[in-house]
């Protein structure tokens, strides 16, 4: 079985917890539950980094939850990644399978309870900052990686970042936060099959990428508006991959 490192991307902090934009946390939680792993705790198990981190060396599996906001977490991901991967090369296991990274983010351009599964290196952020600060790590761009999208639309009507921004910072609903955790076992079982190499590009309920006309995609537009740089903790643009 193949190794991996699940890591989830949002923002820290009961003031964005299950927030839309926050939704990877939220899936990573259930995810956890779900599998029936030890709840996640602070970690001393990876040395020089943060977040809340759980594992099973039977399964191979790590779950981390990024401890930063979405704009500045690619250096903690990056160095957590690292610092796992290092740990499991020395073990090194006999399937011949490399350890993979599965990061969890929010996908605005995805209906609320739907997700993504795409694999591959080299793959644009399309406009999510949280990934794009992880891709401009150095050897990121170059890294093997899956990327599982969890949907918080339908998205705005306005592509203005400040209404783009309100939205995904605002708290689930009830029934978004039932939605997105509903997905748990369906997903975990897409990271089953990844273990066992027996991987595709899957989006759940929709259509992929390559199934998707040209005309549709030019509709759809980018996935993302023009990114706002965020200037301190408390402001709300610091929290926002838009």
């Amino acid at each position: 079985m193949r190794a991996v490192f699940i890591a989830s991307l949002g923002n820290p902090g009961s003031t964005y917890a299950h927030t839309l934009h926050s939704a990877g946390h939220t899936l990573l939680e259930a995810i956890v539950s779900y599998a029936g792993f030890p709840t996640l705790s602070v970690s001393k198990q990876l040395t020089g980094t943060k977040g809340r981190y759980t594992y099973s060396d039977a399964q191979g599996v790590a779950f981390w939850e990024s401890p930063d906001y979405m704009n500045d977490g690619g250096p903690g991901l990056a160095t957590a990644w690292r610092k796992w991967f290092s740990s499991q090369r020395a073990q090194d296991d006999e399937t011949g399978l490399e350890p993979r990274l599965i990061v969890v983010h929010d996908e605005l351009e995805l209906p609320c309870g739907k997700y993504s599964v795409k694999t591959g290196a080299g793959a644009s952020a399309r406009g999510h900052n949280g990934l794009k600060s992880f891709l401009g790590m150095p050897n990121m761009k170059q890294l093997q990686f899956t990327r599982i999208g969890v949907g918080i639309g339908p998205r705005p009507l306005s592509r203005e970042p400040d209404q783009v921004a309100k939205y995904v910072l605002k708290k689930m609903t009830g029934e978004q936060k039932h939605k997105i955790e509903g997905i748990a076992g369906e997903v975990w079982k897409e990271i089953e099959k990844i273990q066992r190499g027996e991987e595709g590009a899957k989006k759940g309920g929709v259509q992929s990428d390559k199934q998707q006309s040209k005309k549709e995609r030019k509709e759809r537009g980018s996935s993302h508006p023009p990114p706002t740089r965020e200037t301190a903790p408390e402001d709300p643009a610091r929290a926002s991959s838009v």
